[in-house]
């Protein structure tokens, strides 16, 4: 697949962080009522919910020429199917093989090209994506999350060569001492409920987008 080369834009002025909650899109307007109610406390954070339900928060730091944008999803491992442990994790490695209209090696180039740093993790209750890019790339970090919003690439190929990170992420978790220990005293903690079922999502690391094979 051809790539399309990004052109890097004039600088402009700092922006702040972006840390979207709940997303379904990201081109949505903010509602102008909710969100002036919120910035009229005066409180250095912004926030506001967009007319699809998507909830926003804006907390600004210009202390250095970048932005942090989070985007949470409100489910995570607890929410696997009965028989599908580690779908949740799974899923958050599909995010970074592609979408219609954007590769995994075209993720991988963005990277690169504006500096930035991408990372993801899965917990029990909550899958989240970072990046950290350059103040004036906020359009691109935000066009790339509204893309993997929409949908993914989930053929059996791309399935099937993510599975072999996910199997080491899972190894490595396991061979580590602190990590066994925090399963025990987990299962000892919430003994008669469901969590001790829940085996925490491995593979809270860095995933720089990989390069298609």
């Amino acid at each position: 697949m051809p790539h399309h080369p990004y052109r890097r834009r004039p600088r402009r002025a700092p922006l702040a962080a972006l840390i979207p909650l709940f997303c379904s899109c990201a081109a949505a307007a903010l509602t102008p009522a909710r969100a002036a109610e919120s910035a009229a406390q005066d409180t250095g954070v912004l926030r506001a919910t967009l007319t699809n339900g998507l909830r926003v928060v804006i907390v600004r730091n210009a202390l250095a020429p970048v932005i942090a944008t989070s985007v949470n999803y409100l489910v995570g491992s607890d929410e696997a199917p009965v028989g599908f442990p580690g779908t949740a994790h799974a899923l958050e490695h599909m995010m970074f093989r592609g979408s219609p209209g954007l590769s995994a090696d075209q993720l991988a180039d963005i990277g690169s090209v504006v500096g930035g740093d991408f990372n993801a993790n899965t917990r029990e209750g909550l899958t989240q994506y970072l990046f950290t890019v350059p103040s004036e790339d906020l359009d691109v970090a935000l066009h790339i999350e509204a893309l993997r919003m929409r949908a993914l690439l989930y053929s059996p190929q791309e399935w099937s060569h993510e599975r072999g990170a996910i199997e080491q992420e899972v190894a490595q978790d396991l061979s580590e001492p602190a990590y066994v220990l925090f399963q025990k005293l987990r299962a000892r903690m919430f003994a008669g409920t469901p969590t001790p079922t829940m085996r925490s999502a491995p593979g809270h690391r860095s995933k720089k987008p990989p390069r298609a094979c």
